[in-house]
């Protein structure tokens, strides 16, 4: 015997079944052009502006950055903070306020460029800081991807397993894995 939730979700189900909206490309001719390979698009909360990865060359990635204008989007360019170095997977908190992305720069004292880590840009008045890379424990060995942090400030990432931890803007909380990939 099923209840009302059960009911309402039901009818929810099939509605959604129903309809099947079809994928569309998103800007096509604009963002999403037919010779190269964009993905990871991020979508400010107001719709105005987007950030996407563009592979430049094999292993090698960079952030691109559109506006609206009326009702089409601008030429993308790359994104202020990107473009010297491997870029990609760019994702924004709820409020927009922060960016996250993936790079292989070198994290501070290092020099040269080694494994993939997670980076931080914040929306300032004109424009994004400079990228900081996010405090360990979340930056380790190995590489890091898929930043992504919910309304609460829960920061979820991906490094061999899913990890969660708060994040404030400085600092972290010790992070538990959610999930390993080894483990049955």
């Amino acid at each position: 015997r099923m209840g009302w939730g059960a009911l309402v979700l039901c009818a929810i189900v099939q509605a959604a079944a129903a309809e099947r909206p079809e994928a569309e490309v998103f800007a096509p001719g604009i963002v999403s052009l037919p010779e190269r390979i964009e993905f990871c698009l991020a979508m400010t909360p107001d719709e105005n502006e987007v950030f996407f990865a563009v592979r430049r060359a094999p292993g090698q990635w960079e952030i691109r950055h559109a506006r609206r204008v009326g009702d089409s989007w601008e030429t993308p360019a790359n994104a202020p903070f990107s473009g010297v170095y491997s870029d990609c997977e760019p994702t924004l908190s709820p409020d927009g306020r922060r960016l996250f992305f993936v790079s292989n720069r070198p994290v501070p004292p290092e020099t040269e460029a080694a494994d993939y880590n997670i980076w931080l840009v914040e929306r300032e008045e004109g424009g994004w800081s400079a990228p900081r890379p996010l405090p360990p424990p979340v930056n380790g060995p190995g590489d890091q991807w898929r930043a992504s942090q919910s309304r609460a400030g829960t920061l979820f990432y991906s490094s061999g397993g899913l990890w969660s931890c708060g994040f404030d803007g400085t600092a972290v909380t010790e992070p538990p894995r959610l999930f390993d990939p080894r483990q049955p």
